[in-house]
């Protein structure tokens, strides 16, 4: 019997010891909190994450333009009876890089949302990312002022961060790669 208690209770046991446990969680969650720190390495990863996506993306839409480019050159060349453009496929082409792009911000755009709600204001200020300018002003606000101390209308404070991730160098080396792959 006792060593079923035993068993029994650890298996309840939520596991808390690590620094990492619940820093994860939820994070396709616009609902919830997130620290500063959360925000840039959170934006990192969906940046990383999303970067095979926007390549695709851009793929896609470059050879829609090409092929349309190629049409427009054979309708001048040669008379428009005798030239065929699949323009289901062309079309198809851009509304999936379309769906592909709409996909990419509405995944970017959740670390902002949780970072606003760690502040107490709406996550609909996210939308100001789309604006030049505003989108640097938006930014000062996510990452140089503190979120609430303690509960708020959207929840409890973020977990704490890792050690690791409040490393300045980490910091460094996460915020140099966010400015180049934007950058690029």
């Amino acid at each position: 019997d006792d060593g079923e208690s035993e068993s029994t209770t650890r298996k309840s046991k939520p596991a808390t010891d690590s620094p990492w446990s619940g820093y994860f969680a939820g994070l396709l969650s616009p609902g919830r909190r997130i620290s500063r720190l959360g925000f840039l390495y959170r934006t990192l990863i969906f940046t990383l994450a999303m970067l095979p996506l926007h390549l695709l993306a851009l793929f896609m839409q470059g050879s829609n333009e090409q092929a349309l480019a190629e049409a427009v050159r054979a309708d001048a060349i040669v008379d428009a009876s005798t030239t065929t453009v699949n323009t289901g496929a062309l079309l198809g082409t851009l509304g999936l890089a379309t769906l592909l792009i709409v996909l990419i911000l509405f995944i970017l755009f959740i670390p902002a949302i949780q970072r606003l709600h760690d502040q107490s204001r709406s996550g609909w200020w996210a939308l100001t990312m789309l604006v030049p300018l505003l989108n640097f002003v938006l930014l000062y606000f996510l990452l140089g002022i503190e979120g609430d101390d303690g509960p708020n209308e959207y929840g409890p404070p973020p977990p704490p961060n890792p050690p690791l991730l409040e490393n300045p160098i980490v910091i460094a080396v996460c915020v140099l790669l966010i400015l180049g792959i934007n950058l690029s």
